[in-house]
């Protein structure tokens, strides 16, 4: 139930931040909260590996098998970067060939889009395989 909670909290934190990335970029440096020194940006980074990580353990600790939680969990979670991404793309093209993160210079938002388009679709692929195996007996 706790790993739950925290994978939701930091998920809403982490869209409040992808919301303002989207419809006002330049605001991603400011602070969080004037009395909390951190960026936005930061802050939606960190909420957004603390979501997918506490959904990991979460799934794990549920007894679920860990190829299906891990797939799981990567399906989802590329699939809201890809998501997040392709609106960019329309409110604000101009930042493709930029860095995704203040944090490094690569990958590109470009590059970034590509990888997590792919990545949902091959998680998507395997656990799609992986249930019908599992229901069928066949291996």
């Amino acid at each position: 139930m706790l790993g739950e909670t925290v994978a939701v909290v930091a998920a809403l934190v982490w869209l409040y931040v992808a919301i303002i990335g989207t419809v006002r970029p330049n605001d991603l440096p400011l602070h969080i909260i004037s009395w909390v020194p951190l960026r936005r940006d930061t802050v939606g980074i960190g909420c957004f590996g603390l979501s997918a990580a506490a959904c990991l353990v979460s799934g794990l600790l549920r007894g679920r098998s860990v190829s299906r939680v891990v797939l799981g969990t990567v399906f989802g979670y590329s699939t809201v970067i890809a998501i997040y991404l392709m609106v960019g793309t329309v409110t604000h093209p101009e930042t493709l060939t930029m860095a995704l993160t203040h944090l490094a210079n690569w990958p590109t938002e470009r590059m970034t889009l590509v990888l997590a388009f792919a990545t949902s679709i091959c998680s998507f692929v395997l656990l799609r395989t992986s249930t019908h195996t599992s229901r069928t007996g066949i291996r």
